[in-house]
C-alpha cells in the first residue's frame, strides 16, 4: 500500500511536469530539481536502428535547445527524438 503522502506528491509532481510544454524544460527539472534521485528516471526516445531506446537519466551531462549531450562525451541526440519521460516504469511526460 502506498502512504497518502508520497501519493499526493507523485500527483503534484505529475501535474506540474505535464504543464511544462518543451521537453528541455522538463529533463532540465528532473536533473536539477531531482538530482539525488535522477537514477529512477529515464528517457524514451526514438532510434533509427532500434524501434525505441531507452536512456537512464544519470547518463545525462546535459540538454540545450537542440541536443541531449550525454556522459560519455561522444553521444549526442537530437531534443526532437525524445518520446517519453519514465519514473520507475511510468510515464510521467510524452510527447503529444
Amino acid at each position: 500500500m502506498i502512504p497518502i503522502a508520497s501519493l499526493i506528491i507523485f500527483i503534484i509532481y505529475f501535474y506540474n511536469l505535464h504543464l511544462l510544454t518543451r521537453i528541455k524544460d522538463a529533463i532540465n527539472m528532473v536533473l536539477w530539481k531531482y538530482r539525488d534521485k535522477v537514477s529512477e528516471f529515464t528517457l524514451v526516445i526514438s532510434d533509427r536502428f532500434t524501434v525505441n531506446a531507452e536512456i537512464p537519466f544519470d547518463k545525462i551531462e546535459r540538454v540545450d535547445n537542440y541536443y541531449i549531450y550525454l556522459t560519455d562525451g561522444e553521444t549526442v541526440i537530437p531534443i526532437h527524438r525524445v518520446l517519453e519521460i519514465r519514473r520507475n516504469g511510468r510515464t510521467i511526460w510524452s510527447r503529444k
